[in-house]
């Protein structure tokens, strides 16, 4: 019996239900609602590892998504009902996300709020629990199945599983991560459940399951508060000094314009001076200003070459800093070339090493059609040599065809096991002088079609005690219908 098969046990690691809500100040609320990987198998039982992951949105369900397809049914079960089985092909949506988690000093609690049907979880490759009951809320504590920085949660989700039985409404049949999922950070000494009764229309009575110490709370408020405080005094000092700045460049730009006014006064006096000197005076006058003009030159014409050579290192640093990331950005690409080739020639071998499958089996199938075809050749033949003379014979035939359902897939000689039981039910009641002629198919894994061709009308009775003995054998039937 599969994990989830089982009635007696329908969870595993989950917490105990309680009221719901989403607790807020010292705790944290993680949604992990959107883009995970997602990955489909038709079988459970054949899951391997997962090569190649696609992208699926959360919440949601795969049958939306291009993955299997909804089924609808209002009074019938949508499998064969043989509580508490479901059928042996469960398909099977794995879900993987990285979460990254810094502070372990508090409690983390993952919750899904609805999946259907079954859920397996598993975090970094650690088995924590299950869970069944498509629409109720559950609650895993992944406090110490975590580690600081990025952490893998992994999700299984069956279609089917023992719950389907109790979930067997008028509705859509659809699978997958269905509702919200989150993660909660809470303190460890946190309140997990409440309940509110009133009494006398107006009392209203709180219980929780314990006393929380609410010191971290207080502590935590105090100090929000005076960095909100802190905060807006910076910005008011920023709004005084950046007020204050404006105020010396007004004050700079007034000085500025009285020495322009002080200097246009002193040139002017100096061209009236020029005009009351000696010319001697003038002459050594004008060569001082002419040798301190050429300095000026000088020197400006050294701070621009000087500039110009700064923005010239600049510039060659810059093309050297863009060469270095041209370089790192070939190398990834070559990089990401030679992995995606490397994925196409492991796709391709994989692709070839499922067709030699295909073939062997494809061959082990053709030899064994073939020498079931030899066998039946060889029964037609010894039933023909020893069919009696029907022109003498005292019964009048007709033909029946009986169809049966087993609960489990059946093996292909079964049909060898059902033609004993048949000769052994004849040689039972005596009728070894009946002239039976049968012919037996396996349509698929789990139906045997048998055609009386030629059975007497007179025996009917023979044919239900054949029935009978073949439901009582133990080959697993599950119903036998007569055509």
């Amino acid at each position: 019996m599969r994990f989830y098969e089982n009635p007696q046990k329908t969870s595993e690691n989950r917490e105990k239900p309680r009221a719901y809500y989403i607790p807020s100040g010292v705790s944290e609320f993680i949604s992990l609602n959107g883009e995970w990987k997602f990955a489909y198998f038709e079988n459970s039982d054949i899951v391997e590892k997962v090569s190649r992951w696609e992208k699926i949105n959360v919440p949601s369900c795969w049958q939306l998504n291009g993955y299997d397809t909804p089924n609808y049914t209002n009074i019938n079960f949508p499998f064969p009902c043989d509580m508490p089985y479901v059928p042996n092909v469960n398909p099977v949506g794995i879900y993987k996300k990285d979460v990254i988690i810094s502070n372990l000093d508090m409690k983390y609690y993952l919750v899904f709020e609805g999946v259907s049907s079954c859920a397996e979880l598993y975090v970094n490759d650690k088995y924590l629990g299950f869970t069944q009951g498509s629409h109720l809320m559950s609650e895993f504590d992944l406090t110490d199945y975590l580690k600081s920085g990025t952490n893998e949660i992994l999700v299984k989700v069956y279609k089917w599983c023992v719950g389907s039985y109790l979930e067997d409404q008028d509705m859509f049949r659809l699978n997958g991560i269905f509702r919200n999922v989150y993660i909660l950070k809470r303190p460890t000494d946190h309140v997990r459940d409440f309940t509110v009764r009133t009494e006398n229309n107006d009392t209203v009575i709180v219980k929780t399951d314990r006393v929380a110490d609410i010191r971290d709370q207080l502590e935590t408020k105090i100090r929000l508060e005076y960095e909100t405080r802190a905060r807006e005094k910076a910005e008011d000092e920023a709004i005084k000094l950046r007020r204050e700045l404006e105020q010396l460049r007004t004050e700079s730009e007034a000085e500025i314009t009285e020495l322009r006014a002080e200097l246009e006064k002193l040139r002017a006096e100096y061209e009236h001076l020029l005009e009351q000197t000696e010319a001697a005076d003038l002459a050594r006058a004008a060569e001082e200003t002419r040798r301190r003009a050429e300095e000026a030159q000088l020197r400006a014409q050294i701070e621009a070459q000087l500039r110009a050579e700064a923005i010239e290192r600049e510039r060659l640093a810059e093309a050297a800093r863009m060469a270095i990331e041209e370089q790192h950005r070939l190398e990834a690409e070559n990089a990401r070339i030679a992995r995606q080739r490397e994925e196409e020639e492991r796709a391709e071998a994989e692709r070839l090493r499922k067709i030699e499958e295909e073939k062997a089996i494809e061959a082990i199938r053709q030899a064994e059609l073939e020498r079931i075809r030899r066998e039946e050749e060889e029964a037609k033949a010894k039933a023909k040599a020893a069919m009696p003379d029907m022109t003498t014979n005292k019964y009048s035939y007709t033909s029946k065809t009986v169809k049966l359902v087993f609960r489990r897939s059946v093996d292909p000689n079964i049909t060898t096991r059902i033609q004993e039981i048949i000769k052994a039910t004849v040689d039972y009641y005596g009728k070894d002088n009946v002239y039976l002629r049968i012919r037996a198919t396996v349509p698929d894994a789990q139906t045997v079609i048998l055609e009386f061709t030629e059975i007497p009308l007179e025996e009917m009775e023979l044919l239900g005690n054949i029935i009978k003995i073949l439901g009582n054998s133990g080959l697993g039937i599950a119903k036998a219908i007569i055509d």
